[in-house]
C-alpha cells in the first residue's frame, strides 16, 4: 500500500487517462470522487484500470491501487483531510459542485492543523482556479479564511493530452479502460502553490503561468477552434480529418503565424519557441490516432465567441499588438456559421443571428460595440467561409 495519497474529483476520461495514470506512476494510492454511483461501483469492484496510449502500446499502463467515493458521501472529508494533494477534473461548469464538499474537507483539515494541501485544478476554462477559490471560499467558515490563505493551494494547470473512449475491444478486456495520447506533461501554476507539493512524475510547475496559460488559449485553442468549425462546415466528423484538409490547414496555419506574433509582441516569447509551439498543437490534432469527434470540439458556440475566449479574444489581443487577424477572423466567421439543433448553445446562436443579424448577434454574443472594426473584418469573411462550405475554395 502506497503511503502517498491522492483524491481527483471527477473520474472520467481526463481524470483516469491523464491524471490518474501520472500519479500511479509517482506511487500514488488514488481516491477518485464521481457522481456516478454505478462508474464508482466499478472503480471500486475493480480496483485498477488501463490507460492505452495511442501509438505507443509499449507504453500502456494498468492504474493500480484505486477506490471511489460517490458525490456526498461523507467519507470524502477524511479522505481529503488526509491527502497529499486534491485534483479536480469535473468539467469547467461543474466546479462550483466540487466547492462544497472540498470547503467542508479543508475545514477539517485546517482546524485539526493537519499540513498544507494544493489543489490542482485541471479544466480548459477560463479562470478555472479562481473560480474554484472563490466557490470553496464562499463555503468555508471565515474564521479560517486566514489560515486557508497560507495553507491551501489551489493551482490551474494546462490540459495538452486527450483522452478518449476505449474500443470496443479493449472494454470488453476492461470496463475502466480508456485510451490517451502520447503526451506527459502537465503544467501547473507553480506561483499558486503552498509549500508541500508533492513531487509527481511529468507534473511541471510554472511561474509566471498567467502568461503561459493565455498563450495556450491563444494559440493551441485558437487553433482548434478554428480548425473545428471550418471542419464542420466542411462534412468532416474528427479533428484529425478536419487538422489534415489542405484548405483547413492552410488556414490554421494563418491563425497560427498571426497569434504567434501577438504572443511575442505581448509577452517577449522567443519567435522561434513560439512557433515550435504552435506546430507542436497542428501536429496534435493532425494525429489519426486520437480519434476525437468534433462534436465534442464545436460545443457551446457562445462561450468560444465570448469576449475572452479562444476565438474572439485571441482577435482582439491581435489587435492590440499591431496585428491584422484575418485568419483567426474567418475562424470567427465560421462560428457563426455553425448550426447544430442538438446544442441549446448553437441553437440560441442561430436565433440571435436570425434576430439581429451576424454582426449585430456576434457584438452582443463577445460584448464588443457594434461598430468595432473586428466586427467588420469577420463580416468581410463570411463569404470566404461559405466558399469553403460550399467546397468552391480552392486548396
Amino acid at each position: 500500500m502506497s503511503s502517498k495519497s491522492a483524491v481527483v474529483f471527477g473520474a472520467g476520461k481526463i481524470a483516469r487517462g491523464f491524471i490518474g495514470h501520472i500519479l500511479n506512476l509517482s506511487g500514488f494510492s488514488i481516491t477518485f470522487v464521481d457522481v456516478s454511483p454505478e462508474l464508482v461501483a466499478l472503480v471500486n469492484e475493480r480496483k485498477q484500470y488501463t490507460v492505452h496510449i495511442l501509438g505507443a502500446p509499449e507504453k500502456d499502463t494498468v492504474v493500480t491501487n484505486v477506490s471511489a467515493l460517490v458525490s456526498g458521501d461523507p467519507a470524502i472529508t477524511s479522505a481529503v483531510a488526509q491527502a497529499d494533494v486534491v485534483f479536480v477534473s469535473v468539467g469547467g461548469a461543474n466546479l462550483g459542485h466540487v466547492a462544497a464538499p472540498l470547503a467542508a474537507a479543508l475545514a477539517e483539515r485546517l482546524t485539526n492543523r493537519l499540513g498544507p494541501l494544493n489543489v490542482v485544478v485541471c479544466e480548459n476554462w477560463r479562470a478555472a482556479g479562481e473560480t474554484l477559490k472563490a466557490a470553496v471560499l464562499e463555503n468555508l467558515p471565515q474564521e479560517l479564511h486566514e489560515r486557508f490563505a497560507t495553507e491551501v493551494g489551489i493551482a490551474e494547470s494546462t490540459i495538452m493530452r486527450s483522452a478518449i473512449a476505449a474500443t470496443p475491444a479493449q472494454v470488453a478486456a476492461d470496463p475502466l479502460a480508456v485510451q490517451s495520447q502520447n503526451f506527459w506533461l502537465l503544467p501547473i501554476d507553480g506561483d499558486a502553490l503552498v509549500p508541500g507539493f508533492p513531487e509527481i512524475e511529468t507534473v511541471d510547475p510554472v511561474h509566471n503561468f498567467a502568461n503561459a496559460l493565455e498563450r495556450k488559449l491563444y494559440t493551441y485553442n485558437t487553433g482548434n477552434a478554428t480548425i473545428s468549425f471550418l471542419g464542420w462546415l466542411r462534412g468532416h466528423s474528427y479533428l484529425s480529418e478536419a487538422a489534415n484538409d489542405p484548405v483547413i490547414e492552410e488556414i490554421a496555419k494563418g491563425t497560427y503565424e498571426e497569434m504567434g506574433r501577438a504572443m511575442v509582441a505581448k509577452f517577449g516569447f522567443d519567435p522561434e519557441d513560439q512557433r515550435q509551439y504552435a506546430e507542436r498543437s497542428l501536429v496534435k490534432f493532425q494525429d489519426p490516432e486520437i480519434v476525437d469527434p468534433l462534436t465534442r470540439q464545436i460545443n457551446d458556440p457562445l462561450r468560444k465567441l465570448g469576449r475572452h475566449d479562444r476565438l474572439v479574444g485571441a482577435a482582439l489581443v491581435a489587435l492590440e499588438h499591431g496585428v491584422r487577424p484575418d485568419s483567426v477572423a474567418i475562424g470567427i466567421a465560421a462560428g457563426l456559421r455553425h448550426r447544430n439543433p442538438n446544442d441549446p448553445s448553437a441553437v440560441k446562436l442561430a436565433e440571435l443571428i436570425e434576430q439581429f443579424g451576424e454582426g449585430d448577434a456576434l457584438a452582443q454574443v463577445a460584448g464588443i460595440e457594434k461598430d468595432h472594426e473586428l466586427i467588420a473584418l469577420v463580416l468581410s469573411k463570411l463569404p470566404e467561409v461559405d466558399a469553403i462550405t460550399t467546397g468552391t475554395a480552392a486548396p
